[in-house]
């Protein structure tokens, strides 16, 4: 398999992201061209274990014998791709891996996206918000400190638990905008301590609940924008100002969307760019707060944080 050729200059993986992803894929645009391709390949990482876990190519005997394959050859530097992932995922899935791996972008984290991943197929609706943010974090929050090292960040240290929380409020954002097409498909993120979504008539009430904790995230997030990297930063705050612009749309429609998923048209994307830009623009100026980081939003991650703390850890 030849490695020299970036995969993610490809058009079809490009076209792949903009299909999938595709405030990512414009918020993406914006970084610089390095970033830009290890953005794609850790993007495309994130997708394939995703994709894996809610396969309907696979069952879930195979879902999670690949998922703890990939675990297994991200453990081992040494290791060569697995037999049963080389057999069993496209080409273009094997390169995403390889690639991923020989340009050491891999921390600890990953191996927190893939404990949600594997929990996926097996899932339990949340009994507590505290569970469903635990949720939150291994699925997304894990994907906000694999991106770190891809947007240049130094002080990681300092840095990682802001990045969690972007995490946390762009899935907060799926499950908000969701909530009906994952009841069709047999599943609700809604902890069992909320009203019953099964029922229509509490549902506004439910994204009105989640809404607000995803935007306690987002403003937590934003105050650690200064750790970005000024050529990096404009592109996370594009894609908060997409995400979030979400969330709002479903706010403005008293949180009521008649049984539809909810998007930007290209106007309010735009109006969205231009907020980014301007949030982008402030991060410029010399007076902005250096405001710590809320512990409180993250007492029930502990488990899985606390290796992040360990001084002898290297990103």
């Amino acid at each position: 398999m030849n490695l020299t050729t970036p995969y993610s200059d490809t058009t079809e993986n490009q076209s792949s992201i903009k299909k999938h992803a595709k405030s990512f894929f414009l918020a993406s645009l914006f970084l610089p061209k390095k970033s830009l391709k290890q953005a794609h390949i850790t993007y495309g990482v994130c997708r394939l274990i995703d994709d894996i876990a809610d396969s309907e190519t696979f069952d879930q005997t195979m879902s999670l014998s690949l998922l703890k394959s990939v675990d297994s050859y991200f453990r081992d530097t040494e290791a060569k791709l697995p037999q049963l992932i080389e057999k069993k995922l496209t080409p273009q899935e094997n390169t995403y891996l390889l690639k991923y791996k020989n340009l050491e972008l891999s921390n600890p984290a990953l191996f927190d996206l893939l404990e949600g991943a594997i929990s996926d197929l097996t899932f339990e609706q949340p009994q507590t918000t505290d569970e469903l943010i635990q949720y939150c974090y291994k699925v997304a929050g894990s994907v906000g400190i694999m991106m770190l090292k891809v947007l240049n960040v130094s002080d990681f240290k300092t840095a990682y638990p802001f990045a969690v929380d972007l995490g946390i409020a762009m899935q907060l954002t799926n499950i908000l905008r969701d909530i009906e097409e994952d009841l069709t498909l047999g599943r609700s993120y809604i902890p069992k301590t909320m009203p019953d979504a099964s029922r229509e008539e509490n549902l506004p009430l439910i994204r009105k609940d989640i809404f607000k904790i995803s935007e306690t995230y987002y403003k937590s997030a934003r105050i650690g924008y200064r750790f970005i990297p000024a050529k990096q930063r404009l592109a996370i705050c594009i894609a908060e100002s997409l995400y979030r612009g979400i969330g709002r749309k479903i706010k403005k429609q008293d949180y009521i969307t008649v049984n539809k998923r909810i998007y930007l048209n290209s106007v309010e994307k735009s109006i969205a760019s231009l907020m980014g830009f301007a949030v982008f623009c402030k991060f410029l100026l010399p007076f902005n707060a250096n405001h710590p980081h809320k512990q409180s939003l993250h007492k029930s991650l502990e488990p899985w944080l606390f290796k992040f703390k360990t001084p002898d850890l290297k990103i």
